[in-house]
């Protein structure tokens, strides 16, 4: 679980990942969506759905801290939405297959930030840590550096080359 920001646009971000994690993100910002949505109230079909038409998790991960900003306010609600769909497009922009409940599950979250009180957008949280593999950039004020950092760390530990598959046109 993370929201990896190597720049503060979404669209950027999306870009920035490889073929795998834009696809692992896609499903993680859901989760903590959904669990946003919890957390102020939302339930039953206001829940967003798995592909197999079940709802995500509304605990998944509750306290993680990149879980505890996205509920925090409409604001930061709202960039996790917005992450979520420029993930879904560049991973359709890549070739890639599923994800066909994100647009249904875009409208049901931007529908529901009314109820989440507003507020500015907060500073992102810092979760470059993977123990596992001895990284941690959580020293760095930058955020974003930070994360781009921690995702070549990454890429350099992956067992297989990453990739950012295109499909022509």
């Amino acid at each position: 679980m993370n929201y990896p920001v190597p720049t503060p646009d979404p669209k950027q971000n999306a870009k920035f990942l490889d073929n795998r994690r834009l696809n692992k993100f896609i499903t993680e910002y859901q989760q903590m969506i959904n669990v946003a949505i919890a957390y102020h109230g939302g339930m039953g079909d206001q829940l967003l759905v798995r592909k197999n038409s079940l709802p995500y998790s509304p605990k998944s991960h509750f306290n993680h801290p990149c879980t505890i900003w996205a509920r925090h306010n409409r604001s930061n609600f709202l960039h996790m939405v917005k992450s979520t769909l420029e993930f879904y497009l560049e991973h359709k922009e890549r070739g890639g297959k599923g994800h066909d409940n994100v647009p249904d599950n875009i409208k049901k979250a931007t529908y529901f930030a009314a109820r989440i009180p507003a507020g500015e957008l907060t500073p992102f949280p810092n979760c470059t840590v993977a123990p596992k593999y001895n990284i941690s950039f959580k020293h760095i004020e930058d955020v974003h550096l930070a994360y781009q950092l921690y995702l070549n760390a990454r890429w350099d530990n992956d067992s297989t080359e990453p990739e950012w598959t295109y499909v022509e046109m």
